[in-house]
């Protein structure tokens, strides 16, 4: 297995973190620094975080309202969630098929878990 990492994508900065190659533990990584007129080097930054920890997947919060909703902070994290696929995907990165993985992986480990209780 390799490392995920996270982002918690905000105005100003966004949050890092990073797990454990088996995929247990997750960690504080770093902080970047949004700096709006040049996207290009925020790209560079985390090109970097995933060079550096030699992460296969990428996830990225979504903020969610409490009634459930998408307001406007969840509509900027999807643009720049679609901004910066597109630029991984540029750079020859798998991040979205590694990203789909993720998603089934944990899907099937709760169905699992489901199966299990439901035998006991």
């Amino acid at each position: 297995m390799t490392r995920l990492i996270a982002l918690d994508v905000g105005d100003a900065r966004i949050g890092v973190a990073v797990s454990d190659s088996m995929r247990f533990l997750a960690s504080p990584y770093t902080t970047l620094y949004v700096d709006r007129g040049n996207e290009a080097k925020l790209w560079a930054e985390i090109q970097r975080c995933i060079d550096e920890t030699e992460a296969g997947g990428l996830v990225i919060g979504l903020p969610i309202s409490l009634d459930g909703q998408i307001h406007a902070q969840g509509e900027r994290v999807q643009a720049f969630a679609e901004r910066l696929r597109q630029h991984m995907r540029r750079k020859g990165h798998e991040i979205d098929a590694m990203a789909a993985t993720v998603i089934l992986q944990e899907y099937l480990d709760a169905l699992g878990r489901n199966i299990e209780e439901t035998t006991l």
